[in-house]
């Protein structure tokens, strides 16, 4: 299904958060993540239903100043 991630329409197989995360080969080390402007909680990712044109936000933390 395709989805928006930070922008960008991107395809993934999974119906679930952390599946469709793990398709994008994204590192989530200490990543938040909206879906449809809703921050969800890492321990809901693997309960977290996603449909075809959902928007996601992936924000990293970054170093500098």
């Amino acid at each position: 299904m395709k989805v928006i991630v930070n922008g960008l329409e991107r395809e993934v197989n999974e119906s679930h958060l952390d599946g469709a995360l793990k398709d994008l080969s994204l590192d989530l080390s200490y990543a938040a993540i909206a879906l449809n402007g809703k921050c969800i909680p890492k321990s809901q990712f693997n309960q977290t239903k996603i449909t075809e044109g959902d928007v996601l936000e992936v924000l990293v933390p970054q170093a500098g100043g």
